[in-house]
């Protein structure tokens, strides 16, 4: 017999980096045992035996689907809304008991349909929100003219309805307003390449449905700046590459690694260096409520940086990102990456059979 004592509400959506246990009500008896049928988005479907403790059954699903989210990847060369299908993963998940003596089935306990959305780490997500941005979203940031904007929102809706989001400018004229019809749930990524309107000073893009606006992000144009933007991709904590732009200096270092060997003069030969590349971004000026971006791109996984006009994987150095310091204002920060050296081929130069 088993009885659900703790379980996720139906439909609900969980972070698969914060805890989540299952707890059953079972049989105390030696003689039987419990194998725990996982789902995954209906097409995966893998088991294992869970023990038991006593007469309860619990099954922690924290971490559990680290690997089974799809990687993601970016297309920066339109203006749309995409579902991102991703990061979101549907479970089903069954209970069955056996008896140990023939390994005959007993009894058997679904447990409710819930989804796990990714996080790289504990975080706050309220799936009943209406329309959400995630990731810890920038909602005032630095762009310019050819600033490419990626933004990840969830979107909850029983039923099929309409995204709208409305690009704004401090003249309250709008210069996008953009409708995506029969909209579903889920996980969506807007892509909004600003070399197509004329920005002011300062611009908002709002984010909602045919009623109203959910989210706003303001977009401040740096029309005058010292040094040149480096735009960034980055994943944020969902696996899913967003952007950003910094305005600061740039600086750029060539860090050697020299393997060598002892010869038998007791010298010592170079065999192998290794140079990869060191850059220094600083940020430019930043307000209060932008110094989160920092910590956002320090904390990310996988980051490119766009240099002579393509952007180039790398990883980030930085050792701690800054915080807000009380009655300060502006703020700026620097943040460390690396290039590796590129691995080349002579693939080009064999036949393949």
């Amino acid at each position: 017999m088993i009885t659900l004592k703790r379980h996720p509400k139906e439909g609900r959506v969980l972070l698969n980096n914060n805890p989540c246990v299952v707890i059953a009500q079972v049989d105390p008896d030696p003689q039987v045992y419990y194998r725990v049928v996982i789902t995954v988005n209906e097409d995966e479907q893998f088991e294992e035996s869970w023990s038991k403790i006593s007469d309860r059954l619990e099954i922690d699903l924290r971490h559990f689907y680290t690997n089974r989210f799809p990687a993601q990847s970016y297309d920066l060369s339109t203006s749309t809304i995409t579902k991102v299908n991703e990061p979101l993963i549907q479970i089903n998940l069954t209970i069955n008991e056996y008896a140990l003596a023939d390994d005959s089935l007993i009894s058997t306990q679904d447990v409710p349909q819930f989804f796990m959305l990714e996080t790289f780490m504990p975080d706050v997500f309220d799936d009943s929100a209406k329309l959400k941005l995630l990731g810890s979203t920038i909602k005032d940031r630095w762009v310019h003219q050819f600033s490419v904007i990626r933004v990840m929102f969830y979107f909850n809706n029983s039923i099929a309805s309409k995204i709208r989001y409305t690009l704004v400018n401090d003249q309250h004229e709008n210069l996008i307003v953009k409708e995506i019809n029969e909209i579903s749930p889920g996980i969506y990524m807007l892509q909004l390449k600003l070399d197509i309107v004329n920005l002011t000073k300062v611009n908002y893009l709002q984010i909602g449905d045919e009623t109203k606006n959910y989210e706003q992000i303001v977009l401040r144009l740096k029309d005058i700046s010292y040094y040149s933007a480096t735009p960034i991709l980055y994943k944020n904590i969902h696996g899913a590459f967003v952007s950003a732009d910094l305005f600061g200096e740039t600086s750029i270092e060539y860090p050697h690694e020299r393997e060598s060997y002892q010869l038998n003069d007791d010298s010592y030969a170079t065999y192998q260096v290794t140079t990869s590349t060191a850059i220094q971004i600083n940020t430019g000026h930043l307000y209060q409520s932008q110094i989160q971006l920092l910590k956002n791109i320090n904390e990310s996984r996988e980051v490119f940086l766009k240099l002579d006009n393509t952007y180039q994987k790398a990883r980030i150095a930085t050792r701690k990102s800054p915080g807000a310091v009380k009655n300060q204002f502006l703020y700026d920060g620097t943040i460390d990456f690396i290039i590796d050296p590129i691995t080349g081929d002579n693939d080009s130069k064999f036949d393949v059979i």
